[in-house]
């Protein structure tokens, strides 16, 4: 049976931000290892204008990814220098991630993991970043779902976040330090 990936993000695609690739290169390789993964993204308002095969074809071409990973444009308010999209897409993406199905929810966001977990769904959080330092907020909401028996695990990228996650709570086995990697083909001319 295939595990059946959602990839929240409310990213703007294609982005130059670093975390825009390790998204995408992220849920591909989840798609390479066998899962089928859906990114869940909003449209950016700079391509609305073009067809939903165009917008993935440039994020396709954008990150050199190939079409193991599924790409779902959620409907809503579209990513724009206001973020909007930061609220829009953190309340409907879950909800339509939750009817969908799917065996695992993978954020890299705050909302979208509250609400999955209020869903009941199984959710994994990629975090790189010490909440109570960076993020307040997100820390007092993330603190209440530490314990929650449908967060399936907290990946960080170093043993400090991960020791933060586990003093707020998360349970040591489902704490994962996955160093960041990167793909050699990258590093080609285009």
């Amino acid at each position: 049976m295939t595990l059946r990936v959602a990839y929240i993000s409310d990213e703007r695609f294609p982005g130059w931000g670093t975390d825009t690739q390790q998204i995408t290169k992220n849920a591909e390789a989840l798609a390479r290892a066998g899962a089928q993964v859906d990114l869940f993204i909003p449209t950016h308002v700079k391509v609305l204008h073009l067809r939903t095969e165009e917008r993935i074809r440039r994020i396709r071409a954008h990150y050199g990814i190939g079409d193991r990973l599924n790409i779902r444009f959620i409907p809503g308010w579209p990513a724009s220098d206001l973020r909007v999209e930061k609220l829009t897409h953190g309340l409907s993406a879950p909800l339509l991630a939750a009817l969908g199905g799917y065996d695992v929810m993978y954020t890299r966001n705050v909302l979208p993991t509250a609400l999955c977990l209020l869903a009941g769904r199984p959710t994994v959080l990629e975090n790189h970043r010490v909440l109570s330092e960076h993020y307040p907020v997100s820390y007092r909401v993330m603190r209440r779902f530490a314990a929650h028996p449908r967060l399936a695990g907290v990946i960080t990228n170093c043993e400090y976040v991960r020791a933060s996650w586990e003093e707020m709570g998360v349970p040591g086995d489902r704490l994962l330090v996955s160093h960041l990697g990167y793909d050699p083909k990258d590093f080609e001319p285009r």
